[in-house]
């Protein structure tokens, strides 16, 4: 329930994922965890990194019966999140085959909070092995985003 009614607290990304990270250790599951953000970030790009997070784990803590997840949360030049566990994975084609019937939107959702932001998803997937979600996301820089503005 946490998961799906988590709410992002205004205190930043990583305080928020870090929040969230703490409350699945304290149900036994292993968590590997690098967050590097070197600058702040846009509260539409916060919101929805934070949501694709959510449910990213979501789906590992529900489907996946795994006991390690990794999080990679970088954002420099761009935005880069990496989030794998050592569940049993699926068979990712089955899954996109059926899925325009199955009424589970959270990949989908997930993938289009990362168009939406200019940014690639992709879901690496098989039986036995886990999952592994990659995001990358272009980060605007502010200097280019000023003289855009002033142009308009």
């Amino acid at each position: 329930r946490e998961m799906k009614e988590g709410k992002v607290s205004g205190k930043g990304l990583e305080q928020d994922v870090k929040e969230l990270l703490e409350k699945i250790r304290k149900i036994g599951v292993e968590i590997d965890s690098n967050i590097s953000l070197e600058q702040p970030l846009d509260t539409l790009l916060e919101v929805n990194i934070y949501r694709v997070i959510q449910e990213a784990l979501s789906n590992s803590l529900k489907y996946s019966s795994a006991d390690l997840i990794r999080l990679e949360l970088v954002a420099s030049q761009s935005l880069t999140l990496i989030i794998a566990d050592n569940g049993e994975g699926f068979d990712h084609q089955k899954y996109t085959q059926s899925r325009k019937t199955n009424e589970s939107y959270g990949v989908e959702n997930m993938e289009n909070r990362i168009k939406v932001l200019g940014g690639s998803f992709e879901l690496k997937t098989s039986p036995g092995n886990g999952v592994i979600i990659s995001v990358e996301v272009p980060l605007v820089d502010d200097e280019l985003q000023n003289s855009i503005e002033n142009e308009g």
